[in-house]
């Protein structure tokens, strides 16, 4: 079912949300940061021209294939030919940077190295040009050598994934039926840094095919109540996703309206690209690489709150397939562990039922392995029927 990824998104609109307010109360000028000094130079600059190298003998045989490549999958292949140049770890991320109306897809890498796209064109600035603003070329023009390293057909997975689904979860076209639902309850525990227990359920049913963002889609409705990390939670998501090659399910976007602090607020949210659930291709061992990249427009905020764009980047690895107990019941699972770009004191790990899709439990964890809190499965069905 659409569980997880629903649920995923309606937890973390709540905190977006809040996030913003919070954040709109602030206010004062601030200076030029380095990923836009970058942007700067290349809307205002002539840079000099470059080419990464390319293999021709791929370039010739994948040719025909007319793949077409993401910026995320391209910045990938950069740093994994290049991580002399740009280090192995996760860049910050600045998506959707404007400058004279343009947008710019930049990454920044340790050393103050950087990489920007903005009209299908890739720039480069670093050590590794000598300071220079360089222009690469065309993003499409790597595609073939792109995808000789990356995962293409797997939203751009790197280290693991064919493209097949790893038993892990649903097939899309089992769990998007029209008119499945399911619900779950949760038991939720906090043990740092301020000690709350409570519980919530998630509800959900796949109510049909519309149209979002010009694309088609199907309807996925979400509602979570009950208590988590010491608050109350009150949220009501609608996910638009679609049915995507090799079973996998694409996720265009979602509508949420989420209660806190004796307010109310309703967002949309629009995933570009939109999200492959590529981490169920992997197999034990196996590790991927997924960015999101999102806008989100507050529809009736209680003041004026511009459109916010973020962008975040996680390595899932999937560690084993185990049975563990959860509150006296057994489940086979598949163990997933997260890490974040940009921090590297917390990781979070999700047990989901094989065949399922289900979390029967969620850990978060420091640096040193506490858990931090806790999520565990107290009951859960599908269509009526308990798993």
């Amino acid at each position: 079912m659409k569980h997880l990824h629903s649920l995923r998104r309606v937890l973390a609109l709540t905190v977006v949300s809040a996030a913003a307010l919070l954040a709109a109360c602030g206010g004062g000028e601030t200076a030029l940061t380095p990923a836009q000094s970058f942007v700067a130079r290349i809307a205002t600059e002539t840079p000099l021209v470059g080419k990464l190298p390319v293999n021709a003998t791929v370039a010739k045989r994948a040719a025909a294939a007319a793949i077409v490549i993401t910026n995320d999958q391209l910045f990938q292949w950069v740093q994994l030919l290049f991580p002399e140049l740009l280090g192995s770890a996760a860049p910050n991320v600045f998506a959707n940077v404007p400058y004279a109306g343009k947008l710019f897809d930049v990454r920044e890498y340790p050393g103050s190295a950087y990489l920007a796209i903005s009209d299908g064109r890739v720039y480069a600035l670093g050590p590794f040009t000598n300071g220079d603003l360089v222009d690469l070329g065309f993003v499409q023009s790597y595609s073939a050598q792109v995808c000789s390293l990356v995962n293409c057909a797997g939203g751009g997975s790197t280290g693991g994934g064919n493209g097949t689904l790893n038993g892990c979860s649903l097939p899309a076209s089992q769990g998007l039926v029209i008119g499945n639902r399911y619900t779950a309850v949760y038991t939720s525990v906090t043990f740092a840094p301020q000690a709350s227990s409570g519980e919530y359920t998630t509800e959900g049913v796949v109510e049909g095919n519309v149209t979002f963002e010009g694309q088609s889609a199907i309807k996925v409705s979400n509602r979570v109540q009950g208590t988590q990390q010491g608050q109350t939670i009150d949220a009501t998501s609608n996910a638009f996703e679609q049915v995507a090659e090799n079973e996998l399910t694409r996720s265009l976007g979602s509508e949420t309206v989420v209660s806190f602090a004796g307010m109310s607020l309703t967002s949309r949210t629009v995933n570009n690209p939109a999200v492959l659930n590529s981490e169920f291709t992997l197999q034990p061992g196996q590790s991927i690489d997924q960015t999101y990249s999102s806008t989100t427009t507050f529809i009736n905020a209680p003041f004026e709150l511009p459109p916010t764009t973020g962008s975040s980047t996680s390595r899932i690895t999937y560690e084993a397939r185990e049975t563990i107990s959860v509150l006296g019941r057994s489940y086979d699972t598949c163990r997933y562990k997260s890490t974040f770009a940009g921090d590297a004191n917390t990781s979070s790990y999700a047990w989901y039922i094989v065949g399922k899709g289900f979390p029967a439990r969620i850990e978060s964890r420091n640096s040193a392995g506490t858990v931090l809190g806790l999520n565990e499965l107290k009951s859960a069905t599908i269509n009526g029927a308990g798993i």
